[in-house]
């Protein structure tokens, strides 16, 4: 049975593909270095601002760093465990069972 509406997506631009299927963040390397340097530095804040203007790449940057973050193994021995493995970049391989979930809408641990 198909539904007669899809949901409201308020991250889609008409004509242009929805962040989280957006293989390249341009214009954005400073921002991710930033996360990239906070979570290998395992000072992770408990929330971003992400914030200009229409277009630029705020939605694909969260997208991003939802996958890489729910991608990530978890560390190991326990809740006080072993560090985070360094994390060079935010992209994910095509093989990736994050991302075939976020694109298909059906990833559990990621609310929209």
């Amino acid at each position: 049975m198909a539904d007669a509406e899809a949901p409201p997506e308020p991250d889609r631009i008409a004509g242009v593909p929805h962040p989280r299927e957006a293989r390249q963040l341009i214009g954005q390397e400073t921002a991710e270095r930033a996360f990239l340097d906070a979570l290998d530095a395992a000072r992770l804040h408990h929330a971003w601002l992400l914030r200009g203007p229409q277009g630029i790449g705020k939605a694909t940057l969260a997208y991003r760093i939802a996958r890489a973050l729910i991608a990530m193994p978890p560390p190991g021995g326990g809740l006080f465990g072993d560090a985070l493995q360094a994390v060079a970049s935010l992209d994910a391989p095509d093989d990736c069972p994050v991302r075939a979930r976020i694109l298909a809408g059906s990833e559990p641990r990621l609310i929209r």
